[in-house]
């Protein structure tokens, strides 16, 4: 399953502002309601993706890879990065 990264939901997040803002600047009522139906469009695009990134991020799918979760000979559940890190610095 491909990683949705968290730049594409910020630029529909953003995307969804511009068109929601630039509404009120519209010349007539259709270029009015077409922008403010894009920036609802937009703005559950981009809730679907995060709502789907952080269920992906909850299985071990998606998220940072250097980040998940290991589970060492002696069954202890560690992170990768703890478990790159010295040991002085695990135990913090």
């Amino acid at each position: 399953m491909a990683t949705i990264a968290i730049g594409t939901i910020e630029e529909l997040e953003a995307l969804a502002a511009w068109h929601r803002a630039n509404a009120e600047h519209a010349g007539s009522d259709w270029v009015w309601e077409a922008r403010l139906r894009t920036a609802e469009d937009l703005e559950r695009q981009a809730a679907d993706l995060r709502a789907r990134r952080y269920a992906d991020k909850a299985r071990g799918a998606g998220g940072e890879p250097g980040n998940q979760a290991v589970r060492h000979s002696s069954g202890v559940r560690s992170t990768a990065r703890q478990a790159a890190a010295p040991k002085s610095e695990r135990s913090q």
